[in-house]
């Protein structure tokens, strides 16, 4: 199950990447809880993902030090419903997101 999930992580990235979502999105959908056509597409393509992988949902959050901030959810009714929505962290799960997070943060600033 690991692998599996592992798998359909790299192609939520790899989908984030071809739609070319970049950290002034998600600071523009975070800041003005708007969403345009680009967010859109990549729902639309998170929620095959979601189909293809048969995930219960699929998600794009931004981890901060005390919680994490949706930026989107395939488990949203309405475009845009988990946009700016915050959780608190479970176990080991901070460490590993925030690690995440500032991989993506290094490489957007090549």
């Amino acid at each position: 199950m690991r692998d599996y999930t592992y798998n359909a992580s790299l192609k939520g990235s790899t989908v984030a990447t071809i739609n070319e979502l970049t950290a002034e999105d998600i600071d523009r959908y975070l800041k003005t809880g708007t969403t345009d056509e680009k967010y859109t597409d990549l729902l639309l393509n998170f929620l095959l993902i979601n189909d293809n992988y048969e995930l219960q949902r699929c998600d794009i959050f931004v981890p901060y030090e005390d919680h994490i901030t949706y930026l989107l959810s395939t488990d949203d009714e309405t475009i845009g419903e988990s946009l700016n929505k915050t959780a608190s962290y479970y176990g080991e799960e901070k460490k590993f997101y925030l690690s995440g997070w500032n991989d993506f943060s290094k490489n957007k600033k090549r």
